[in-house]
């Protein structure tokens, strides 16, 4: 069912693989299903990335050297994925002819890397329902329609944004983030009462605090760096 899944995902966000070089980030289940896919959608080339040397794949330092001019990058690898999101499996900058970069997670450092690249980032929610789709099909001896995807889809990924609200004091920040989250069906956190809770004091004296502690440390430095 990760096939279709996976295939179903392309289609539906007409990621174009016909005549492509793609490039696959790691080599575990995942891979396979997303190899096969590639191979019957017609890919050009298809080239397996991984960490170490391993049968039927290559380094990312080959990768870096030879296939810098692959058009699709899909990664099947758990790098970037909670608690490590702030990582990335690979260097998205020398991929100049880049279309499209495929993950799981919603929002990973390679995603929003693919992004300011300008290119089409997909995260991989909608083969994860596209697979259950169809696996509940199969154990379950019956249709579904196809569109019931993208209902889950949209009510999943309603579920898991956040809305951020950033601005200057007492512009309304907590006003709308209260109206917001009572829209929205969503927890309300104001990170200034989340802070006054793990420094015991309020935002104020903090910074009074915070002023009086540079003014010391400007001090020290004075007295002895001179």
């Amino acid at each position: 069912t990760d096939y279709f899944g996976f295939r179903y995902m392309l289609e539906h966000n007409h990621i174009q693989i016909a005549g492509k070089k793609v490039l696959v980030l790691g080599r575990g289940g995942a891979s396979k299903a997303v190899i096969a896919v590639l191979e019957d959608m017609g890919a050009a080339e298809i080239h397996t990335i991984y960490y170490k040397i391993a049968e039927d794949s290559i380094s990312y330092e080959t990768c870096y050297a030879l296939h810098t001019d692959a058009q699709v990058i899909v990664n099947t690898t758990p790098v970037g994925m909670y608690p490590n999101s702030g990582h990335t499996p690979i260097d998205l900058t020398p991929f100049t002819k880049l279309e499209a970069v495929v993950y799981n997670p919603l929002r990973t450092r390679l995603v929003l890397d693919a992004e300011e690249k300008g290119c089409q980032a997909i995260g991989g929610l909608e083969m994860l329902v596209g697979q259950a789709k169809y696996a509940v099909e199969i154990f379950m001896d019956q249709s579904l329609p196809e569109d019931s995807i993208d209902v889950v889809y949209k009510d999943l990924m309603a579920e898991r944004r956040n809305l951020v609200l950033i601005g200057m004091s007492g512009c309304g920040k907590s006003t709308l983030g209260k109206l917001a989250a009572e829209k929205l069906g969503k927890t309300f956190v104001d990170t200034d009462a989340e802070i006054i809770k793990r420094i015991g004091m309020s935002i104020a004296a903090n910074k009074i605090r915070g002023v009086r502690a540079a003014l010391c440390a400007d001090h020290f430095s004075a007295k002895y760096t001179r």
